[in-house]
C-alpha cells in the first residue's frame, strides 16, 4: 500500500498507466507484477509505503473496486482526513523498531489508517443524519445509548431512524453498537492486561457473562481464549518515506 503526500507518481501494470497524486492511496494484492516511478510532469513523488499481511477482521475494510490488473486506487479529498491518515502512517513508522510492544503499536497505527480510510469512503455516501449518528456511536460506544436517544439528537422518529440506518449501513443501530463494543473489547484484550470483567465494563456491557457470550458468538473464541491466541500475530514490514 502506498499513500502519496506530495508530488505525483505513476504505476504501470501491463500496458496500463495509473497516475497517483496527493491524497491517493494505492493497494496492490500479492503477486501483481507492476512498475512504479515519478510522473514525468513532476520533479518528485513523496509517499509512504508498507507491506503487510491483513488481520482477519481487516478484510472487511479492504473491499474496494479494482482497476485494470488488480490495482485498487482510492482518493481522499478532505484535507483533515488526509492529515489524519498521514499522522497514522507516521505513527506506524515511528514504532517500526524491535520489541513486542512496538510491533503491536505499529499494527495499531496501520489498523487506524485502514479504519480512517474506510470511514472516509463510506461516509461520503451517507445521509448527514446517519453520519451524525454513526459518529456519536463511534465516539460514545460505551455510553448507554438507545435508538430513542440517538433519534432525538438528529430530530427523527426512532422508527424512521432505525429504518434509514439499516438501509444505509446494512446493520441495525443495536447490531452496529454491539460490533463496535466487541471490536474495542478485542483491542483491550490484545493491548492491555485488564481482566475480562473490567474490559466488559469499559466497553459498555453491564453483564460480564453476557459480554463473554456475545464475544464468543462474534469471534468464535471466549475472551480468555482470544487473548491466548494473540501470541501469533500478523507480520508487518513498514518502510520509511520514499522520495523519487
Amino acid at each position: 500500500m502506498t499513500y502519496t503526500i506530495a508530488g505525483s507518481g505513476c504505476y504501470k501494470i501491463g500496458q496500463t498507466l495509473h497516475p497517483c497524486n496527493q491524497g491517493d492511496i494505492v493497494l496492490l494484492r500479492p503477486g501483481i507484477p507492476h512498475d512504479y516511478a515519478t510522473a514525468p510532469s513532476t520533479p518528485s513523488w513523496d509517499f509512504y509505503w508498507v507491506h503487510f499481511i491483513p488481520r482477519p477482521n481487516w478484510h472487511q475494510w479492504l473491499h474496494y473496486p479494482t482497476m485494470g490488473g488488480g490495482l485498487i486506487h482510492i482518493h481522499v479529498n478532505n484535507p483533515g482526513t488526509q492529515m489524519a491518515l498521514q499522522q497514522a502512517f507516521e505513527r506506524l513508522l515511528h514504532y517500526d523498531r524491535p520489541g513486542e510492544i512496538e510491533a503491536a503499536l505499529s499494527q495499531n497505527a496501520l489498523e487506524e489508517f485502514l479504519l480512517l480510510l474506510a470511514q472516509a469512503q463510506h461516509m461520503r455516501k451517507l445521509d448527514l443524519r446517519i453520519e451524525a449518528v454513526l459518529q456519536q456511536i463511534t465516539q460514545q460506544f460505551s455510553a448507554p445509548l438507545t435508538v430513542s436517544s440517538l433519534a432525538e439528537t438528529v430530530a427523527m422518529s426512532p422508527s424512521r431512524l432505525a429504518h434509514l440506518f439499516k438501509e444505509q449501513v446494512g446493520d441495525s443501530i443495536i447490531q452496529t453498537l454491539l460490533k463496535l463494543r466487541l471490536y474495542q473489547a478485542a483491542r483491550l484484550l490484545e493491548f492491555t492486561s485488564r481482566q475480562v470483567v473490567d474490559v466488559a465494563e469499559d466497553v459498555g456491557f453491564q453483564s460480564a457473562p453476557y459480554f463473554s457470550r456475545q464475544f464468543k458468538l462474534y469471534y468464535g473464541l471466549s475472551p480468555i481464549q482470544y487473548r491466548v491466541s494473540l501470541n501469533k500475530r500478523s507480520e508487518i514490514k513498514p518502510t520509511r518515506i520514499e522520495k523519487m
